[in-house]
């Protein structure tokens, strides 16, 4: 007890200290907006509303959402198993995204814990300055769409790991490993096709431990997490399985954008992976931020180019490496392997990014082994971690926040409440018809199913309503803008 209170006491007297509660200080300071306005999803909408049918039903999940709307479901129903608790509890949405951000900054902590006690408080304090600081995880953070829940899936699997390649031989986290990429192939369904399968070499190849039978006894665990599908599937002569086999058909082998495992770890905030949209939101920055801002950006991407760079070096000069170390760097590369496989064989589509998340937490492996022979040295080098720490927290937090008013608030939860009740109001239920920068079936759909609003469009009505981003009023005289602002907003065209 007093070693613990001595290095208690000797933590507080470091300067990283300091740094850890100016972390604290900037993940609350993001958060107390980002958790409040994300934006709603169609896909939101119909998980939500899916999940509530469900445990009114009082039933067991059996499928996932749809995949790409084309009459086939992700088999089994681990995605609306975890958002039982939120359905069960909350009415409205705003409360689904707070349990999802709690599970995300949980399974995060979780992570981070774990990086700690394997790389130290410097690395891990470096490492969190761009996992916690991103517009890519403030926005995962704070949504519901099940890619992101993979993403949390994919923190813990990734923290589990670090132990066992640590030479921690428990039977409890080998035997997890299959029953929870299980889960994440529910939750995702392309972590099905290359997740699985890159556990299964290392295991069989790389794994010097003596228990990995246990990790074979996770196929147990696996099989228990998909029976009720298979059950359901028996009676349904296997429907949804030749759905999903017939999306196949016409698809060629196509090649893993690998370089998205760069951006990742960065402050990044190209969402999309398109570089014309982080073009478009570098256009929204105000000149004075916008060159430092850029110029943190891309240290931050030459600092995790430069992380996969070493990791290619040190396939070289593995002898040199800790036990931790070797074992993480085997597993980057077959995560990368893994990844080349199953989209040339499987024919999963290269873009968007989402269809990488389940990799997400193992784009921050090369990091982990570039921070800790930083760490090992005694130059300048060394000691500009706490800075470069406090540097990206700073930018990071700016350039989300940023981010996250000029891109998402114009979509958030409040304003899109805002544009239904004021049309709805204005229209006083008079058809009316109407064109959206956003999903035009997210309205309707949200204001009868979540608002419970009667909304009634009528293609080709006399009262016209526009929801588009920064109308020009002064060459459009016959618009009115009724809500929003010069960013967004609803405006009504004619038949007042």
């Amino acid at each position: 007890m007093i070693e613990q209170i001595m290095a208690l006491k000797k933590f507080i007297l470091k300067k990283e200290f300091f740094l850890f509660l100016f972390l604290i200080a900037a993940i609350a300071a993001t958060r107390s907006y980002t958790w409040f306005n994300n934006y709603l999803m169609l896909d939101d909408v119909n998980h939500i509303l899916d999940a509530r049918v469900i445990y009114s039903h009082m039933a067991i999940p059996v499928m996932g959402p749809s995949l790409a709307g084309r009459g086939a479901y992700i088999p089994g129903g681990g995605y609306y198993l975890l958002l039982s608790i939120p359905a069960l509890l909350f009415s409205q949405p705003v409360g689904f995204f707070i349990y999802s951000a709690v599970l995300m900054i949980c399974s995060a902590a979780f992570f981070l814990f774990t990086i700690s006690r394997h790389y130290g408080t410097s690395v891990m304090l470096l490492l969190a300055s761009l996992l916690l600081f991103s517009p890519r995880m403030m926005l995962m953070e704070s949504g519901m769409w099940n890619p992101y829940y993979a993403v949390m899936l994919s923190l813990i699997l990734a923290s589990i790991l670090i132990e066992i390649f640590s030479g921690r031989d428990d039977p409890l986290l080998l035997f997890l490993l299959l029953p929870l990429s299980a889960l994440m192939s529910q939750v995702h369904f392309t972590a099905f096709f290359y997740l699985p399968l890159i556990l299964a070499v290392y295991f069989i190849f790389f794994y010097r431990g003596r228990n990995s039978s246990y990790f074979w006894l996770g196929t147990i665990g696996a099989v228990l997490i998909y029976l009720p599908y298979l059950f359901t599937e028996i009676g349904n002569h296997f429907h949804n399985t030749l759905a999903i086999l017939s999306m196949r058909e016409g698809t060629g082998p196509s090649f893993p954008v690998l370089s998205y495992l760069l951006l990742f770890p960065s402050l990044d905030f190209m969402i999309s992976g398109y570089i014309s949209d982080g073009l478009r939101f570098l256009a929204t920055l105000p000149w004075y931020a916008l060159w430092p801002l850029t110029a943190v950006y891309i240290i931050s991407l030459v600092l995790t180019t430069s992380a996969f760079i070493y990791c290619v070096w040190a396939l070289f000069k593995e002898r040199d490496l800790n036990r931790l170390d070797k074992e993480v760097l085997k597993f980057y590369f077959l995560v990368l392997g893994g990844l080349v496989f199953a989209f040339t064989v499987f024919g999963i589509p290269s873009y968007p990014t989402h269809y990488y998340y389940p990799a997400y937490s193992f784009s921050f492996f090369p990091m982990l082994l570039l921070f800790r022979r930083i760490s090992q040295t005694t130059g300048k080098l060394n000691n500009l971690k706490t800075a470069a720490s406090a540097l990206f927290i700073t930018a990071g937090s700016i350039l989300s926040l940023y981010y996250f008013v000029n891109v998402i608030s114009p979509f958030s939860l409040p304003r899109q409440y805002g544009y239904i009740n004021a049309l709805l109001d204005d229209a006083n239920g008079r058809p009316f018809d109407i064109r959206t920068e956003y999903e035009k079936f997210f309205y309707e759909h949200t204001a009868r199913d979540i608002l419970h609003r009667a909304w009634n469009e009528k293609p080709g009505a006399v009262l016209r309503y526009i929801i588009d981003k920064k109308v020009n009023l002064t060459n459009n005289g016959t618009m009115v803008r009724i809500y929003g602002d010069d960013l967004m907003g609803l405006y009504r065209v004619s038949g007042r």
